[in-house]
């Protein structure tokens, strides 16, 4: 196969509502490594800002079971149109458990990610400082699961890789879809989140991508020689 030099760029921004900015940016930091042992991926570093939760509410719904959540709609009014401005491809929110409460929020819910048509990855997450994982999920830090699980999401969505994974871990024996996202096979039963990043390659995507750029540049060619026969042919 042709070896493509395209990586998936990751660009992220972390808005939270934590005051102390450096636990919240460690935790992320931390997750770069595992998140590029995917193949063809990069991850810059993270931008953490804060936000305050008595200014910025987030606008909630109830969906269809009555489970209570942010609107997408807010979220990518308020907050992801303002990051893709500056750049950032990748968009997460970050609250406490006693945000989660003030707003109303299921609180069986830490987190969500958002699958969606645009090329941002956009999720949030619950967690407090020095929080850790429930002792029947692993025993990482719930910040930093919570955000490799959503970031995890993004992964098998943009990488096309989620059906394959599907099938290579026979996860469609699970009656309730719940249990057939790959994620949550790595996550709530194999109990290592972290294990998932090298199964999720990103070199389809990388591929397309070179040789989208190889057909760009044979077009450029030919429109220049087009143009130079034209000018001979003006020329006479």
């Amino acid at each position: 196969m042709v070896s493509s030099p395209y990586k998936m760029k990751i660009k992220p921004i972390i808005y939270t509502t934590s005051k102390d900015l450096e636990w919240v940016k460690e935790e992320c930091e931390k997750a770069i490594p595992v998140m590029e042992t995917s193949p063809y991926v990069q991850v810059e570093e993270f931008t953490v800002l804060y936000l305050d939760p008595k200014k910025v509410v987030p606008v909630t719904y109830i969906d269809s079971e009555g489970v209570r959540k942010i609107a997408f709609g807010w979220f990518e009014t308020y907050l992801s149109d303002t990051a893709k401005l500056m750049g950032f491809n990748m968009v997460g929110y970050h609250f406490s458990k006693e945000e989660r409460n003030n707003w109303d929020l299921d609180e069986n819910f830490n987190g969500m990610y958002w699958t969606d048509s645009n090329d941002s990855y956009e999720f949030w997450v619950c967690a407090d400082k020095g929080e850790w994982s429930p002792i029947n999920r692993s025993d990482l830090p719930q910040f930093y699961r919570i955000l490799l699980h959503e970031v995890a999401h993004g992964f098998t969505h943009f990488s096309k890789r989620r059906e394959e994974l599907i099938s290579k871990y026979k996860l469609d024996k699970y009656k309730d879809d719940y249990y057939r996202l790959p994620t949550h096979y790595f996550d709530y039963v194999k109990r290592d989140i972290e294990a998932i990043f090298p199964e999720i390659s990103f070199e389809q995507w990388s591929l397309k991508k070179y040789l989208r750029s190889l057909l760009e540049q044979l077009l450029e060619m030919l429109l220049l020689k087009k143009a130079a026969q034209k000018e001979t042919e003006e020329d006479y």
